[in-house]
């Protein structure tokens, strides 16, 4: 089950036509496959040719963002797109210019 950062970044990815990979970095495929299937069930996405958010996603969305504040996790929202794998404690990593 994802937690509701991990939710709200699936629906803005889903939304936007976006990467999924920073998310697959954490999760399995199968486990997002699970995860969408389960919004495709709760009506809050639609699979036609592409996915789409429907009006309850967007809805949804609202929710997931007013949970968010009452968690008091407003502040910490992760960035899966910068997390970097573990690296090895005598390798020197030097970002890209």
């Amino acid at each position: 089950m994802f937690n509701v950062e991990e939710q709200l970044f699936l629906l803005s990815v889903i939304e936007e036509d976006g990467d999924i990979m920073p998310l697959a970095q954490v999760h399995s495929y199968d486990e997002i496959l699970a995860e969408i299937k389960g919004m495709i069930e709760k009506g809050w996405v639609v699979s036609d040719d592409k996915l789409k958010l429907t009006s309850e996603g967007h809805n949804a969305i609202q929710n997931l963002l007013l949970t968010q504040k009452k968690l008091k996790r407003d502040w910490i929202r992760p960035y899966f797109q910068f997390r970097r794998d573990k690296i090895d404690e005598n390798y020197i990593y030097l970002p890209k210019k």
